[in-house]
């Protein structure tokens, strides 16, 4: 018990000109029915507070609803930490590690449509969706991936990798994930730092290679055919940093590796850019450079303030930053035009610890 404590409070502390925008205290009903396009931000919350929210932002109103699944869900709460948020077609599905479950909740509407609880020793944590009758979450606990119909919500099977595991993605039947071993815990374990190769049909595992200590997320570059493995090294290693490595999808050998603390790793439309978080701010590589520099694009204008999650939005050019303040209060997102990337045009209040911002 006790270790599954300290698993669980380290997930909120190891996992790293302006405009206003309206934000009502109570939604109205047309920004339901009839946003088009916009953004869903989940925030984790603080463990042991039972405060996941989940926000919604339109793009034709420029609306904001900070806790839009609480208030289209009279008496129904998130729960404790949800780490994890993918979307397909108009449902978004969420993971909620202390909670045990994942939800299924429509863009739309914001109505909870279906749930799975996991009973047990389960801890999920990521998530990621191969079809409309296969999607994945990664379990901290179990060591495994737990296969689910994403229509029924109902578990398939649970299919063993290695420890820790969190980041996921794919490339046609595969299923890469990271096996990060929580920085130190689990550090000695088999396959600790390595990524584990799933075949979603059989549901084996038929390969697995390293890609660094404490990997917590994976990423694939369809444009320059490449996997892509961010790691955070452990906790123990304090003379050392985390860092970026690049493997050929085709053989899964290395390419390239950049030493370099990095968080929320995603990819401008074509793949030649890759953003990422660090210390200071915003960073990018450009990867079609055979330098391989990394340069930094945005500074944090607030040493204090701790940027937590990272995405591109292609329509308008522009980088959102997930911005968790100090842990411990209601957090922000910061919209960044790249034209201009010199100040953040936008922002607007969200939950504690923004950590997913999808689009749709």
């Amino acid at each position: 018990m006790l270790f599954r404590g300290v698993i669980q409070l380290l997930l909120l502390f190891t996992i790293l000109f302006t405009s206003c925008i309206k934000q009502p205290e109570e939604p109205a009903q047309e920004i339901f029915t009839n946003a088009q396009t916009g953004a869903l931000i989940l925030s984790e919350g603080l463990w042991g507070m039972d405060n996941s929210s989940l926000s919604r932002y339109d793009f034709a109103t420029e609306n904001v609803i900070k806790d839009y699944f609480k208030l289209t869900n009279p008496g129904f709460h998130l729960g404790d930490i949800a780490n994890s948020m993918i979307l397909r077609n108009d449902t978004a599905y969420i993971a909620v590690t202390t909670a045990k479950t994942v939800f299924s909740i429509s863009v739309s509407s914001g109505k909870l449509l279906n749930s799975m609880i996991l009973t047990g020793n389960h801890a999920p944590r990521k998530l990621c969706i191969f079809d409309d009758e296969n999607a994945f979450v990664s379990d901290l606990y179990s060591n495994s991936v737990i296969q689910f119909n994403p229509k029924t919500m109902k578990e398939i099977r649970e299919i063993p990798v290695g420890p820790a595991p969190e980041g996921m993605c794919m490339n046609g039947i595969y299923l890469f994930v990271a096996n990060s071993g929580y920085g130190d815990y689990l550090a000695d374990r088999p396959k600790a730092g390595t990524v584990s190769v799933i075949d979603v049909l059989s549901g084996l595992e038929i390969q697995n290679f390293i890609a660094g200590p404490n990997v917590v997320d994976v990423k694939i570059n369809k444009k320059t055919n490449s996997l892509f493995a961010i790691y955070n090294n452990l906790p123990s290693r304090k003379n050392e940093t985390g860092g970026i490595i690049e493997f050929n999808l085709t053989d899964l050998t290395l390419r390239r590796k950049w030493v370099t603390p990095a968080l929320s790793v995603c990819f401008a439309p074509g793949g030649d850019t890759l953003f990422f978080l660090n210390k200071f701010g915003v960073a990018l590589i450009d990867l079609k450079n055979s330098a391989d520099s990394i340069r930094q694009l945005i500074v944090n204008p607030n040493k204090n303030d701790i940027w937590y999650s990272l995405s591109y939005y292609y329509p308008n050019n522009s980088l959102w930053v997930g911005n968790a303040k100090n842990y411990q209060v209601n957090g922000e997102v910061l919209i960044y035009n790249l034209r201009f990337p010199e100040t953040f045009y936008k922002k607007f209040d969200v939950g504690v610890n923004p950590n997913t911002i999808v689009f749709y």
